[in-house]
């Protein structure tokens, strides 16, 4: 009896051990799974805050590239608005040489020399003709700014694209003084004919005026 009793006491001991060490175990292992749930969360958290560094990079590169970009519209907006200025300013320059030799057309009264007998004169009805056909062609309206090159100087005529290149011509002869027989008109390396429209041709660049050798 004394045994049994021994023995007893014996397996409560090692049942309270037992109890112990698993609940030690079970300690120790909520604590290492917790501290592993706490390594994992600040790596992801870590992966994400490298993401949204690279996203926020990526997002200022696009920025600036904009900047750069407009910076650069603007740039060109404001040479398209001088040289608009500038165009503008020879346009009006040239309607006002118009306009006054217009007026000075009209204040002329048409002088008929006198001639002797037998002698017929061809030349005053020419001339009386083409100023007629000039003051027609200054009151049409001016939609292109031509650039004419000659030696030593560069100008601007006003002329309208229904005009023939003989009416340019005109505008030329009253601004240079040239008479119009005496030079004609060279556009990307080739003449220009005098019954053509103005419309028939591309004036993208400056036209050259030759003087004919006399």
């Amino acid at each position: 009896m004394a045994d049994s009793n021994d023995l007893m006491s014996e397996f409560q001991k090692l049942q309270q051990e037992t109890s112990k060490i698993q609940s030690h175990l079970t300690k120790d292992f909520l604590s290492s799974s917790a501290k592993l749930s706490e390594n994992r969360v600040l790596q992801a958290t870590q992966e994400l805050c490298g993401k949204l560094t690279e996203k926020q990079k990526v997002q200022d590169d696009t920025i600036n590239l904009l900047l750069s970009a407009l910076g650069q519209i603007q740039e060109n907006q404001n040479k398209i608005l001088n040289q608009f200025a500038s165009m503008q300013s020879q346009l009006d320059i040239v309607k006002r040489r118009q306009d006054a030799y217009e007026r000075d057309l009209i204040q002329q009264k048409p002088s008929v020399p006198e001639q002797k007998v037998g002698e017929s004169s061809k030349k005053s009805p020419r001339s009386a003709e083409s100023a007629l056909k000039y003051v027609e062609t200054c009151t049409k309206v001016v939609d292109l700014c031509i650039a004419v090159s000659m030696p030593g100087r560069l100008f601007s005529i006003g002329a309208n694209k229904m005009e023939s290149v003989e009416q340019l011509k005109m505008k030329i002869e009253c601004q240079t003084g040239i008479p119009r027989t005496k030079f004609w008109l060279r556009l990307h390396g080739k003449p220009l004919y005098d019954d053509k429209k103005l419309a028939d041709y591309k004036w993208d660049t400056s036209v050259e005026l030759l003087v004919r050798a006399s």
